[in-house]
């Protein structure tokens, strides 16, 4: 709704409504909604803002399912709340197939209406101040209108019927209304018809809505049934109208016949020009002032006032008398705001004021009505001089027009033009339908129809005889002395001889003891084949061979031998013999009228059928034209849209162009200014250059010494350079092996300190328990056994012994128990650096600092480059994988053995260390490892053969190889430091790896 708030002069708003949240929302504008119907809404509880639809005067319910409709007197804030709560405006009320609470016991609720009034203390509420009709109908729990009397002073008329339970004190109140019953009979049971005025009257209303109950039976076709409302307030048109012409006369009673053929007159009339209009109106939706106008020119074509006022005399077309059409332009012209001008003139001035003025999509069909009636009147020409033209489009260049054509751009311009107005379309679309009601004629003949098969002809029958149906006739030949028996039972030769007659099928039998042959012939079951068997029967009967003549001379002895004929009838279907066991075994017996009606029912069905086909139909097409309108507003929508950025666009390129422009301008002027500085400046080299010239000679001879110089200088810091940096590799080299050479001195040296001390302090213990076994020897071959001294000298010099001895042992265990431990150790660091390889592999790339290296595996990138340079790209790196892979077989063969040793003092002294207690594994470190032998014969054809790169690849395998699997000869995987260059130890490897995890912790997070 926030739309419809931006409109500023927005004063009245007519709203169809299908939801409770868009009914909500449009009261929330500021009491400008005159008209609102609920339809089609299905809600338990709808809520009324009496301060939203203060100015509200129609209210309708239409197919909606409804328990309670609640009443807000509440401002929401935005509006301002009146003095006095309530639908003041409100007029009509109009309720029609609301599916509501099971019962209503009271209309004006008690709860609510006490609220009200509590509220409001100095206001006298008066719920329906304005209201003028009130009708009860079939509300068999209805007890009571209101909780308490009420006065109200606009009621004309009370409706009653179907409330059995509502008293009649209830009704009291509404004292100014006139209360309306519909019973013929009164309650005392003495005079069982009504007074003359009331019994005239209830024939009156009983008309009424016998002929409303009979369009509404018909309201399957859909112009009826969207015009329902319509019907309704036409019939109370009618209603009016009769009571005007009563009126005239008084009441009913002291009318007498001169009333009732008013009514008669007044009802006739207008329910038959309502007929005819929504007829011609029924693609759109009529309007009451139309419908009034358009009753008075069905009654104004057939006499005019004057003549009908004078003479009396009855119209051609309607039974209506003077007083009728007196009283009836009388209640036309006070009820309808077009009709209150006197003359034709100021008719057509009434209906073309709105000219000017602007409508929308929706009102179209409305609109159209008027240019449609100004056609009929003749302000507009449509033919002029015998040619056809649109009287709309007076400034096209082209005037005349065929019937086709002329109603092709009505049609166009009417549906699918989105450049034009919505009043051009009315406009349009009122020719249309002139053209296709007035000036059908003028349209071009169309092309002869197909011949049109025999029709129904009953006027050769006889309604209450009973024939044979499907149609058949009989023929009976007497036999000859010289016919052919097979010739004559033959329905082929039977058929030919009928063809004239058209039988659908032939059959032949013996009757009269085999002397007279009867043949049935079929017709088909239409009236072209009735009319077939009657031109048989009418045939015979003139060569005096039809049935009557056949029966007369039947039972006589002068049979003539001629054929008779005639048409099967009930006589025939109820006769013996084989023709009325076959007529009554393939036909049925029918009469005439029977056969007709059954056509007709046929007839109506299809009829009927096609209707609700075109009703159907019309509909689909009403929804595309919908569609088709709702694409064209938006194409216009985007064609506006479009306009208005092209014109952007236009004005935004004209803006770049003239920038542009000064652009341009601007640089062209830099151009000149800088060309005039570039020539002022070549004229000042140019004076240099002869300058430098002068100076060429003279300078020559030192230029080129400087360049000798210049060469030298760079000749001499390329070579420094390449010098320095090979000086710097060397050295980083020599201090790698420095310090390579110093680690591992040192651990040998740590090694062999350990292992002499712990074979000094054996040799010691083993020192002193020789000496201590000595001084036992000496001591037992000097001493006396005599001699305590001696004695206690030697028991403590055996105490010592056995110190000692238990000292050594304890050191022996310890070495032993040390030697199991590292064993133990290394055993699970080799399992360790088992598992980390086997874990790592695969998932560490190349350019980590520590990852797995195949140990002895060949470098394939030594053996690609020598290949590159000998081999093209193709083939460089299929000689490159072959000659590693032989290379690499080549290894693998352990009766190749290119190493030797070189011995050194530190190997001779592990040797003199041997009978000590050190594993195997710790002397192997003190021996010097086995080199490459560069006197190999195989690798120095390698060498010579394929280069030194080549060559220092294969030794490096073999060196890794003899290193860690000399036995197996076969590549394994080890951990490896590439940063350092060196085998990882487990605690790189662990650092490396929760380094990593770390790393991964941090992107995550």
């Amino acid at each position: 709704m926030k739309e419809i708030q931006l409109l500023e002069h927005l004063r009245i708003l007519t709203a169809t409504v299908e939801d409770v949240m868009i009914l909500r929302s449009i009261q929330e504008v500021d009491r400008v909604i005159r008209s609102l119907c609920l339809s089609n809404m299905s809600a338990p509880v709808v809520v009324l803002n009496t301060i939203a639809l203060g100015r509200l005067e129609r209210f309708t319910i239409w197919n909606s399912k409804i328990s309670e409709i609640k009443i807000e007197c509440e401002s929401n804030g935005t509006l301002q709340c009146p003095n006095s709560p309530g639908f003041k405006q409100l007029s009509a009320v109009h309720v029609v197939r609301l599916e509501g609470p099971s019962s209503i016991e009271e209309i004006l609720n008690r709860e609510k209406g006490m609220s009200i009034i509590n509220a409001h203390p100095n206001i006298v509420v008066v719920p329906f101040e304005k209201l003028e009709l009130l009708r009860a109908s079939d509300l068999d729990e209805l007890r009571s209108i209101c909780w308490s009397p009420l006065d109200v002073p606009n009621l004309r008329q009370f409706y009653s019927q179907g409330c059995p339970n509502l008293p009649e004190a209830n009704t009291e109140c509404f004292r100014h209304a006139k209360k309306m019953e519909t019973t013929l009979f009164n309650d005392g049971g003495e005079d069982p018809w009504l007074a003359p005025d009331k019994f005239y009257h209830v024939i009156f209303c009983f008309t009424i809505s016998l002929l409303f109950s009979t369009l509404a039976s018909l309201s399957r076709y859909s112009f009826l049934r969207r015009h329902s409302i319509w019907i309704g307030s036409a019939f109370s048109l009618a209603a009016g109208a009769a009571k005007e012409a009563a009126d005239q006369f008084g009441i009913f009673p002291s009318a007498g016949a001169s009333a009732r053929d008013a009514v008669a007159d007044s009802v006739g009339v207008v329910i038959a020009a309502l007929l005819l209009f929504l007829w011609k109106s029924r693609r759109s939706r009529p309007d009451p002032d139309k419908i009034s106008l358009f009753i008075l020119e069905i009654i104004d074509k057939h006499r005019t006032a004057q003549t009908v006022i004078g003479s009396g005399e009855q119209s051609p077309l309607f039974p209506i008398g003077a007083f009728a059409h007196k009283s009836l332009v009388g209640f036309l012209a006070s009820h309808s705001p077009l009709l209150l001008a006197s003359s034709p003139t100021q008719v057509k001035m009434a209906v073309s004021s709105d000219e000017e003025s602007e409508i929308s999509e929706s009102e179209i069909d409305d609109y159209s009505e008027t240019p449609y009636l100004l056609l009929q009147n003749g302000k507009y020409k449509v033919k002029v001089n015998g040619t056809l033209r649109c009287p709309f489009c007076s400034n096209k260049k082209k005037q005349d027009y065929k019937y086709k054509e002329l109603m092709a751009h009505a049609s166009g311009v009417s549906k699918g033009s989105a450049s034009r107005s919505a009043k051009q379309k009315a406009n349009h679309l009122a020719l249309a339908r002139y053209l296709q009601n007035e000036l059908a004629g003028d349209a071009e003949p169309l092309p002869r129809p197909p011949p049109v098969p025999p029709q129904l002809n009953e006027s050769e029958a006889k309604p209450g005889e009973v024939y044979v149906w499907p149609w058949m006739g009989i023929i009976i030949s007497p036999l000859n002395e010289t016919d052919d028996k097979e010739a004559l039972l033959d329905p082929a030769c039977w058929l030919k001889e009928l063809s004239r007659f058209k039988p659908v099928e032939v059959h032949a039998f013996w009757v009269e003891q085999g002397l007279t042959v009867g043949v049935v012939a079929k017709f088909n079951s239409d009236w072209s084949g009735f009319a077939s068997a009657t031109e048989l029967e009418k045939e015979f009967e003139s060569i005096g061979c039809s049935k009557k003549e056949w029966m007369e001379k039947r039972g006589g002895d002068s049979v003539s031998k001629k054929a008779y004929g005639w048409c099967a009838r009930a006589e025939d279907y109820h006769s013996e013999g084989p023709i009325g066991e076959y007529l009554s075994k393939e036909g049925k017996l029918r009469t005439v009228s029977d056969i007709s009606q059954e056509k007709a029912q046929d007839r109506n069905s299809v009829l009927e059928q096609l209707s609700d086909i075109i009703a159907m139909t019309n509909e689909d097409l009403n929804k595309v034209q919908y569609s088709y309108n709702k694409t064209a507003m938006s194409l216009k929508r985007v064609l506006d849209e479009k306009k208005t950025l092209h014109e952007a666009y236009a004005n935004e390129t004209k803006k770049m162009q003239q920038m542009s422009i000064l652009s341009i301008q601007k640089i062209l002027n830099d151009k000149e200014r800088l060309s005039n500085e570039l020539e002022k400046k070549m004229q000042k080299l140019s004076e240099w250059s002869k300058a430098l010239d002068k100076k060429e000679a003279l300078t020559e001879l030192e230029r080129q010494k400087l360049d000798e110089e210049k060469k030298k200088n760079d000749a001499m810091n390329i070579s420094l350079q390449l010098a320095s940096h090979e000086q710097k590799k060397a050295d980083e080299s020599v201090l790698r092996l420095v310090e390579e050479h110093k680690r591992q001195k040192e651990e040998a040296l740590s090694k062999i300190l350990q292992l002499e001390t712990q074979l000094d302090t054996k040799q010691t213990l083993e020192m002193e328990i020789q000496e201590l076994k000595g001084k036992l020897q000496v001591m037992k071959h000097l001493g006396d056994d005599d001699d305590e001294a001696v004695k206690q000298k030697m028991k403590e010099m055996n105490d010592e012994l056995e110190d000692k001895k238990s000292e050594l042992e304890g050191l022996e265990q310890m070495n032993s128990a040390l030697m199991t431990k590292e064993r133990q150790s290394n055993d699970e660091i080799q399992a360790a650096r088992k598992k980390l390889i086997a874990g790592l592999t695969g998932l560490l790339g190349a350019e980590t600092d520590i990852g797995v290296k195949r140990m002895g595996e060949l470098d394939e990138k030594p053996f690609l480059n020598v290949c590159k340079k000998r081999f093209s790209e193709d083939e460089a790196t299929v000689e490159a994988a072959t000659l590693c892979s032989t290379w690499q077989e080549n290894l693998k063969d352990s009766s190749w053995q290119p190493f030797k040793r070189e011995g050194t003092g530190d190997k001779a002294k592990a040797c003199s260390l041997s009978h000590c207690l050190l594993p195997l594994s710790e002397l192997n470190m003190l021996e010097k490892p086995e080199v490459v032998d560069e006197d190999d014969e195989q690798l120095k054809k390698l060498k010579g053969e394929w280069g030194e790169e080549v060559h220092n690849a294969v030794k490096t395998a073999l060196e890794e190889m003899n290193e860690y699997n000399a036995s197996g000869r076969y590549t394994t995987s080890e951990l490896w430091n590439f940063k350092v260059g060196r085998k990882a130890t487990l605690k790189e490897v662990i650092n490396f790896i929760s380094n990593d995890i770390k790393t991964v912790k941090r992107k995550r997070t």
